[in-house]
């Protein structure tokens, strides 16, 4: 039990030093391209089928939507939206509608195509997300 749960704390602190280095990685600011015309998705992940939360400018700044647990699912990007990079986002969920079960963090990459995929630490067990943006 003990090797697991070190195992575990390894995958988080690994995971968590990753994600937080992502936004860093993009600093060419005049090739960015925000994903604006997006308004839903689909796919497997903590959100099954969710819709686009934007801010004043029209970028996306997270998607909340319908689980696989019957409940409710939040993300938040730590910065918009933007196709062809990786996207760091922190996220909530329940399970059944009412129970509170999951806290997640992790990164999105949107390809141009709409297609999206990413790598995610929910409720401290690594996985992953694909899908796609409509």
């Amino acid at each position: 039990m003990k090797k697991v749960f070190v195992l575990a704390l390894m995958i988080f602190v690994i995971g968590s030093v990753v994600v937080l280095a992502i936004p860093n990685s993009t600093t060419n600011a005049s090739s960015t391209n925000y994903a604006t015309k997006l308004n839903n998705c689909f796919g497997l992940g903590p959100i099954t089928y969710g819709w686009a939360m934007k801010n004043d400018n029209g970028q996306i700044t997270g998607f909340q939507g319908i689980n696989l647990g019957l409940g409710y699912s939040a993300e938040y990007f730590f910065s918009p939206l933007k196709v062809n990079t990786w996207n760091a986002y922190w996220g909530w969920g329940t399970v059944l509608l009412v129970i509170p079960a999951l806290l997640y963090v992790g990164a999105m990459y949107v390809t141009p195509s709409d297609l999206y995929f990413g790598i995610e630490l929910v409720d401290l067990a690594p996985g992953i997300q694909f899908g796609v943006m409509f």
